[in-house]
């Protein structure tokens, strides 16, 4: 399988932290709601590895940062998918705040940047 090439020069990508493989990072959130839990369990780490690189590579073409909700209109991902990747995201030092802006329906929303 060829990869494509980066978009990043090699002094401009983040350190990735190791994330475990299994643990679910939003696991205090949904209070052990068995849903949730099979729903991380389904996923496996290489889908969740994959969508997060995904949303990282967008957020890092976005010069004003990006809202969740931007993220999952761009990619066509539901904005629970977005939202725990993000989660991920901030646990490996990738993403930080960036500000708060409206999103469609007029709530505030956080806008997250890359480091």
């Amino acid at each position: 399988m060829n990869r494509q090439p980066s978009l990043f020069p090699d002094d401009e990508i983040p350190p990735v932290r190791p994330f475990p493989y299994g643990k679910d990072i939003t696991a205090k959130r949904h209070r052990d709601n068995a849903f949730s839990k099979l729903a991380n369990q389904h996923l496996g780490e290489e889908t969740k590895s994959q969508m997060r690189e995904r949303v990282f590579l967008f957020v890092a073409k976005c010069r004003n940062g990006a809202t969740t909700e931007e993220i999952a209109d761009a990619l066509r991902m539901k904005v629970y998918s977005v939202s725990a990747r993000m989660s991920e995201l901030k646990a490996q030092g990738r993403l930080q705040a960036a500000g708060r802006r409206h999103t469609t329906s007029g709530a505030s929303a956080g806008v997250w940047k890359i480091r």
